[in-house]
């Protein structure tokens, strides 16, 4: 039985799979550590990125048991003008012993982000009992 919100103007199921935040957070393009400014990573069209980190519960325990058997994919969108655009591409994702990998190359120009609630949508539908916090990430290439 699903559990939902009363009083919110459209029910919504409950979610309650387990919350990990991302910590050791790398991110580089074409294997450096990208420019960091004003909230934004700075690479360039064609440049290829990676972003990496260790899933980890709230007292900071990586979760060395969690694995994928086969690459996924972790959409990445592009906006103009703060809203998104029809432009998604994916980077390859791994997650091997507790370490979260996605790779990918930036296609052209823009203000490409990964935003957190897409990816969780794309973990729910794997059928994953967990979901990532953490803030969404922008690149300007």
């Amino acid at each position: 039985m699903e559990a939902f919100f009363v009083g919110d103007p459209v029910y919504a199921p409950l979610d309650n799979r387990t919350m990990y935040k991302i910590k050791n957070q790398q991110i580089t393009a074409n294997g450096q550590p990208v420019q960091f400014f004003a909230g934004n990573h700075y690479c360039q069209p064609g440049d290829t990125i990676q972003m990496q980190g260790e899933i980890a519960d709230d007292a900071g325990n990586v979760q060395t048991q969690m694995n994928l058997p086969i690459t996924l994919k972790m959409p990445l969108i592009r906006h103009a003008n703060g809203k998104p655009t029809q432009d998604e591409i994916y980077l390859n994702v791994t997650l091997q012993d507790g370490v979260l990998t996605a790779t990918g190359t930036i296609p052209w120009s823009g203000d490409w982000k990964i935003i957190i609630e897409r990816n969780n949508e794309a973990i729910q539908r794997i059928g994953a009992n967990w979901k990532l916090q953490h803030e969404d990430i922008t690149f300007l290439a």
